[in-house]
């Protein structure tokens, strides 16, 4: 008998300093489109949470790795704040995990 891997709510609150309107997610995971700018998901700026949020139904215990763009291309990725390169960020499904991130920058 197959075993069912738990899932759980995954929050992500995201703030820019920048003038955009939404924000892409990229990813290691087909669930963040494998690194392919063209398949990134959209994330909208949220009123309420003060942040572009994004919730996904992700398994317990997997890792994943990512990059925030300003738009669905490599020349639109995330930088430090003096635009250099930065580390993918990255996290583990834990229950009721928010993740948490702050842009300083674009390419």
């Amino acid at each position: 008998m197959a075993t069912k891997t738990a899932t759980t709510k995954v929050e992500f609150f995201i703030t820019c300093a920048c003038d955009v309107k939404s924000l892409y997610i990229v990813g290691d995971d087909s669930k963040f489109g494998e690194w392919n700018p063209e398949k990134a998901i959209k994330i909208d700026y949220n009123d309420e949470k003060k942040s572009f949020y994004l919730t996904k139904m992700l398994p317990v215990g997997a890792s994943y790795e990512f990059k925030i763009l300003a738009d669905k291309s490599w020349n639109r990725v995330e930088k430090g704040y003096y635009g250099e390169e930065i580390e993918n960020r990255s996290f583990v499904v834990t229950k009721g995990l928010k993740v948490v991130a702050k842009v300083l920058n674009f390419a």
